[in-house]
Parts: structure tokens; sequence; C-alpha cells
């Protein structure tokens, strides 16, 4: 996405961290640019596409604030927002989700395999 610019957020933190702003202050500031990043890049999405619908997965979204910022945004602007609530949206779920294509493909060769025997 060539609109996709993060220069202005980066020159504003660094910025803030020459000023010697407090480090809460320039916390919430980065959080809430992030999740305005991210709110940006859905709303080019859905003017796209037409989806409204949105997953929020990644070890990223582990960041409670983040995700907090994020979905509130999203939300309010009609999106449906998609979380994990049984699966862990960092490694754990990334193995789970290898397992699962590991079993689909050994059964798919199994299930070829007893074709080619009939």
């Amino acid at each position: 996405m060539d609109w996709l610019d993060v220069e202005d957020c980066i020159r504003d933190l660094v910025a803030d961290v020459q000023a010697e702003v407090s480090i809460p202050v320039i916390s919430a500031r980065f959080h809430n640019g992030v999740a305005e990043l991210s709110h940006q890049v859905c709303e080019e999405i859905r003017r796209q596409t037409g989806i409204n619908e949105v997953a929020l997965s990644g070890g990223v979204w582990q960041n409670m604030p983040l995700l907090i910022r994020a979905t509130r945004s999203l939300q309010k602007n009609g999106f449906i927002v998609y979380l994990h609530h049984q699966v862990p949206t960092n490694d754990g779920g990334i193995s789970l989700g290898q397992a699962l294509v590991g079993a689909t493909q050994f059964n798919l060769l199994h299930d070829a395999q007893r074709i080619e025997l009939k």
C-alpha cells in the first residue's frame, strides 16, 4: 500500500524522546497511533473490497492497550471484529494451525492411497 506512511509517527516518537516527554505519554501516543493506523488500513481495505469484517490475530494483539483501542475504533466505525477466545493469539495458535494443516494433508494422502488400492 503506497498510501501507508508511518514516517510522521516515527518522527513524532523520536521528537518526544528527545524532548524528554514522559514514558507513559509516549506509550499512549504510540498505542493511539498504531490503533489509528490499523483503523486506516481496515478502512482502505473496506473501501476497495467492501469487506466489513476484521480478524485481529497475531502476537501484537496480546498488547491489551492496543487491542482495546483498535477494537473500539473499528467497532465504532461499523466493523465486525473477531478476536481469539479459545486459541492463543501467538505461537500456540500457529502450532495449532500447522497441526491442522498436517492432519488434513495426512488424511488427503491416506484417502488417495485407499482409492488407488481399490
